[in-house]
């Protein structure tokens, strides 16, 4: 019997000690979703506040020779941008946004870089 005492009172400690710890984890993995939110909650806010001060986020032209290329991102009226391509006098709206202007801003920089690549200067 005594054996027995002693078996449920160790089982009951280590029980008590995983308890604790997948709480603590459980609280740390909330604070950092939190944080994240605030995070995103912030850039959301500044986005909103660049939107209210003009139509073109960012603009660069790329040269090479003759060759000028113009890529340019421009805010939407509902908050989101559209991305435009003008090669040889041609403007194409190459990607979109619904919301905020990060996806735009990151096409475009991958297409400024693939210029860069193949010779042209971007200022």
């Amino acid at each position: 019997m005594k054996k027995l005492s002693i078996l449920c009172a160790i089982f009951l400690a280590m029980t008590a000690c995983s308890t604790t710890q997948e709480t603590n984890d459980a609280a740390g993995t909330m604070d950092a979703k939190k944080a994240e939110m605030e995070q995103k909650v912030e850039a959301a806010k500044d986005e909103a506040k660049a939107a209210t001060t003009g139509t073109t986020a960012t603009k660069a032209a790329c040269t090479l020779d003759k060759d000028t290329r113009v890529i340019e991102v421009r805010k939407t009226d509902s908050g989101g941008c559209e991305l435009f391509y003008t090669k040889f006098g041609e403007e194409k709206s190459v990607a979109s946004s619904g919301f905020g202007t990060q996806y735009c801003e990151e096409v475009k920089d991958r297409i400024q870089t693939n210029l860069n690549k193949a010779g042209f200067s971007c200022q």
